[in-house]
């Protein structure tokens, strides 16, 4: 496979512009779908917006990751899944995915996706709204603890009466859970009320809710007010912070507060509210500034800010990534250089520290959407970016592509490394659920995306578990054999990771199924999996055959008593006498010493 940072470096004389030319043409010629650890499918139709959380779970006391999701029109089966808001079930011992549909053909919109709570009894809670096109928060719950198979009827609240005293115009937008164990409260966070950031209350776990108060207040200036991302320790307080408006429509700054025992608080511990559940909301400008528009960095002026991550480090304090435009000062058109910030509160001050760079807005409709970026909640020191801009040289790239960055010295300067590399399509929105033991889950949504209710993608994502360790990838042709089972070598005893091989062309991008079981076939897409590597294979694989790549797809763990085989179903019509499916592979998993 060829190395295109050894090409590059051959051609030094050729000056930075030149080799990011090169780079671009390079890339564009020969996708290779690389990606760092195993591509997991998770959901093949589905993505989300960035302003409802926890988008995803993990469950420790079943070892399960709940994912929701919006499915979409254009993607797999859109003609009977559009708008459909999901959960995904999936146990992280046997890699197995079971989708719940929460609502169906909702509304195709990604910002319809679900909001998710484990309750204190064990069952999930799962919250939702239509995209400023009504005036009801959605919920449900699952009708046993730890179990998303099956939940209870949807409830809904109705916010009408609040929103009618201010506009009637006012819809409900976004949800967002928390459950305060000093408070025995659970908040939901929206916007709503003169769509301003507004808040639900419920004291019975969500069962039921009531109007709590507006959160923040401001004077409407074009589509909405403030954009809010929200974190908790988990015990007696929730930090947030926030614009003053849309970037679209006002040159943002970014604000920081807490909600603690009834009160809200700025950055330093000073009371702005004693009694915010009796209050009207306040101004984004009594909070804390941490982050303000028209500031210089490195000698470029950044404007038009917007929020994306927020959590609390291991001391408790506060760090946050943003977004904002490069100079675009004054005239308000320059949306083709969008920067990353990383942003963290000491105890005493707020240090803005720049990331990453990271391109040009997705579409031209909404100039300050970009790939986005997330903070590891487990350490903040961690990062998460998409991208189009390679952040070790500033090399353009073809598509987003997701790096990760580590800091030793809280923000100042990052060691990058890819977690995807020459990907056909595009790698956007990452997300890191909360883990607790070392382990990390990293997800995102991979594909085509035209707005935020047009989008062909999948979520997909990869799992690092502490203490484990793959071992090469033992291939098994499929040989002429046209049986729709596939049955592999007798192996020992023990715990393996198996994989679905098949010849694809990224650009016809031809699709067909398999599993370990008839109930458990998953999609093999070529934009959704990953090329092989010959460094994956514990013996020589050819990977290419004319314009086709060799593609692996995760099928699944199983654990294998000693002699036993591996089996595989296969659904894979042959197109013109052949078909894609070239083989399995399996990787012995065993505990790192």
């Amino acid at each position: 496979m060829r190395d295109h940072g050894k090409h590059n470096a051959a051609f030094g004389k050729w000056g930075i512009a030149a080799l990011a030319v090169l780079a671009m043409i390079a890339r564009s010629a020969s996708a290779a779908d690389r990606v760092a650890g195993n591509l997991i499918l998770f959901n093949d139709n589905g993505a989300w917006c960035w302003y409802q959380d926890e988008r995803a779970l993990v469950d420790q006391t079943n070892d399960t990751l709940l994912v929701s999701s919006v499915a979409a029109g254009e993607g797999v089966d859109g003609k009977t899944r559009g708008g459909d808001v999901d959960l995904v079930s999936y146990d992280l011992k046997s890699g197995a995915a079971t989708r719940i549909v929460l609502h169906h053909s909702f509304s195709q919109d990604d910002h319809n996706t679900p909001a998710l709570l484990i309750r204190p009894d064990g069952r999930y809670l799962a919250m939702y709204t239509k995209h400023n096109l009504e005036n009801y928060s959605c919920w449900r719950i699952s009708a046993s603890p730890h179990d998303a198979r099956e939940w209870r009827p949807e409830k809904s609240f109705d916010w009408s009466a609040y929103l009618a005293a201010v506009s009637a115009k006012d819809h409900v937008t976004y949800s967002n859970l928390f459950y305060l164990p000093a408070e025995n409260r659970t908040y939901d966070f929206a916007r709503a009320v003169n769509d301003d950031p507004s808040i639900l209350i419920s004291t019975d776990q969500g069962d039921s809710w009531s109007f709590g108060a507006k959160l923040l207040t401001e004077e409407r200036v074009g589509y909405v007010n403030g954009y809010v991302k929200y974190a908790t320790n988990g015990v007696d307080r929730i930090d947030f912070i926030t614009t003053e408006h849309h970037p679209r429509d006002f040159n943002n700054s970014i604000y920081h507060g807490y909600i603690k025992g009834g009160k809200l608080f700025r950055s330093d511990g000073t009371v702005v509210d004693a009694d915010l559940f009796h209050g009207t909301g306040h101004p984004q400008t009594e909070l804390t500034k941490i982050f303000a528009a028209n500031s210089i960095y490195n000698g470029d002026t950044m404007t038009h800010a917007w929020t994306m991550d927020l959590h609390l480090d291991s001391a408790g304090q506060p760090c946050a990534l943003i977004s904002a435009r490069a100079n675009d000062l004054p005239q308000n058109t320059n949306f083709s250089d969008h920067r990353f910030f990383y942003v963290r509160f000491d105890g005493r001050d707020w240090k803005v520290h720049p990331l990453a760079k990271a391109g040009a807005c997705l579409w031209r409709a909404e100039e300050d959407y970009t790939g986005l970026a997330t903070l590891d909640p487990s350490d903040v020191n961690v990062v998460y970016i998409s991208t189009t801009i390679d952040p070790r040289d500033d090399t353009p790239l073809r598509v987003h592509e997701i790096y990760k960055g580590v800091t030793a010295d809280r923000g100042q300067t990052w060691a990058w490394t890819p977690i995807t590399q020459d990907s056909s399509v595009d790698n956007l929105r990452p997300m890191v659920p909360i883990w607790s033991g070392g382990n990390t889950a990293l997800l995102w949504f991979r594909g085509t995306m035209s707005r935020s209710q047009h989008y062909d993608s999948a979520i997909v994502g990869t799992i690092e578990r502490k203490g484990e360790k793959i071992g090469p990838v033992q291939f098994v042709a499929a040989g002429k054999s046209s049986d729709r089972t596939i049955t592999g070598p007798s192996l020992t005893g023990g715990t393996y990771d198996v994989f679905a091989f098949f010849w694809a062309d990224a650009k016809a991008d031809r699709a067909f199924r398999a599993g370990l079981a008839e109930n458990r076939l998953i999609l093999l897409r070529p934009r959704f999996c990953q090329q092989a590597e010959a460094r994956q294979f514990a013996q020589s694989v050819t990977l290419n055959d004319g314009p086709r790549s060799l593609y692996r797809g995760y099928l699944g763990r199983v654990s294998l008593g000693s002699g036993e085989s591996l089996h595989a179903v296969i659904d894979d019509p042959a197109e013109g006498g052949h078909r894609a499916f070239a083989g399995i592979g399996y990787a012995v998993v065993t505990e790192a010493r």
